[in-house]
């Protein structure tokens, strides 16, 4: 498929989505209006992802079947791949209101993610270690697991972060298309399919404030699309590229565990996520939402001069300086001038203050458990004593007895 053939199959897509979406639209508002005078105000689209689900899964089968390029999906397993995340839409329907079954379900996610790692062939390649082939493919199989735990938890919280994200890829794949080796191009066709469809959500989130709420069957169906999609580009010698598409989820996930570690040691608390953190400096949504999709675009172009100049680590720490500044901006708002340098000093600083906070909190939880531990033991040995001169008489009254 060439270029301008590919850019016909977009359009064409995109018209039935449109059609689809916004008659779905249309008649959902005039049911609306005909009983808004005992509904409420807000106006919710309830199976506006369904839709876009639907619309990519036969996107992606419509590419397939048009691409000349097919060694590709076979190889890389990309249509199994699209029939797990199916499969974790289906386990998306058994409930999470007990313990045992929120387990079930991790389970169940744990083991489709790595069966599907194990069947991929070149998985080895994802990390290059002395351990066995095995040991890799498990290694990848729970890393992926994790990004894809922490992004359903983001994802619950994060309105919107679901079509921020699928803006963030399918943007990227479309920037640099021209400049793609050829072992990139199928993969980033396909990745380039989420920009058009999912920005036809933006207008119904940002002009019409329309309510899009997201389902566990759908939540899991993206959030497995969209770390998959991320994973893929290891195998093919790019990984700050994927680094970089997941470089929002990957900082929060780095952040939750800063403030995690660091609230031990603390009586005010802060919150975990970045974007809570945002939240209190703005009372709206949208500047949240401006924020992340600022820094997606940025990293949108670092992704492009990784493409244009073969160059990975120069622009993956470039990434990391300006997610640190970000985050010292937010956070510290006295570093707001400071350069990237100087932010990567005071990060150092925190780090070692948190550390510090850290171990002097498990050595208060561990002198708070030693303690705890011998006034157990001292109540038992008084117990034990007032036992002992009670059972004393006795045995005096036996030896009376007996002769």
């Amino acid at each position: 498929m060439t270029t301008g053939s590919y850019f016909i199959f977009l359009a064409c897509l995109l018209f039935l989505n449109i059609v689809a979406l916004y008659g779905y639209f249309l008649s959902s508002k005039a049911s609306f209006f005909e009983t808004v005078y005992e509904a409420p105000i807000s106006f919710s689209l309830k199976q506006a992802y369904l839709i876009q689900a639907l619309s990519l899964l036969v996107g992606f089968i419509a590419l397939f079947y048009f691409s000349s390029e097919k060694e590709w999906f076979f190889k890389s397993d990309f249509l199994y791949f699209l029939g797990l995340t199916v499969l974790f839409g289906i386990i998306g329907l058994i409930p999470e209101k007990i313990k045992a079954l929120i387990v079930l379900n991790s389970l169940l996610e744990l083991a489709g993610i790595t069966g599907f790692v194990f069947l991929l062939p070149e998985s080895a390649s994802f990390i290059r270690t002395d351990f066995p082939a095995f040991v890799n493919q498990l290694l990848i199989g729970m890393a992926w697991f994790v990004i894809y735990k922490f992004f359903c938890i983001l994802a619950n919280r994060f309105e919107g972060i679901i079509v921020i994200q699928s803006l963030h890829i399918g943007f990227a794949s479309l920037l640099f298309y021209a400049f793609l080796p050829a072992t990139l191009i199928p993969l980033f066709q396909v990745n380039g399919l989420l920009l058009p469809l999912m920005l036809m959500l933006a207008p119904f989130y940002c002009i019409f404030q329309c309510e899009l709420p997201l389902n566990r069957i759908l939540r899991n169906f993206f959030c497995l699309l969209l770390t998959g999609l991320i994973f893929f580009t290891i195998p093919l010698g790019f990984w700050g590229i994927s680094l970089l598409m997941g470089s929002y989820i990957f900082f929060e996930l780095i952040v939750v565990i800063f403030h995690f570690l660091t609230n031990l040691g603390q009586k005010e608390k802060r919150p975990l996520f970045f974007f809570e953190n945002l939240k209190e400096k703005s009372n709206l949504k949208r500047d949240v939402v401006r924020v992340v999709m600022h820094y997606n675009f940025l990293m949108d172009g670092l992704v492009f001069f990784i493409v244009y100049l073969n160059l990975q680590i120069q622009f993956v720490v470039l990434a990391i300086l300006l997610y640190l500044k970000m985050y010292m901006n937010i956070m510290n708002p006295i570093s707001i001038n400071s350069g990237l340098f100087e932010l990567l000093k005071g990060a150092k600083k925190t780090a070692q203050i948190g550390i510090s906070g850290t171990s002097q909190a498990v050595s208060d939880l561990k002198e708070i458990y030693s303690k705890k531990s011998a006034a157990k033991k001292e109540k038992a040995e008084e117990k034990e004593s007032e036992k002992e001169p009670e059972k004393e008489p006795e045995k005096g009254k036996d030896a009376d007895e007996q002769p």
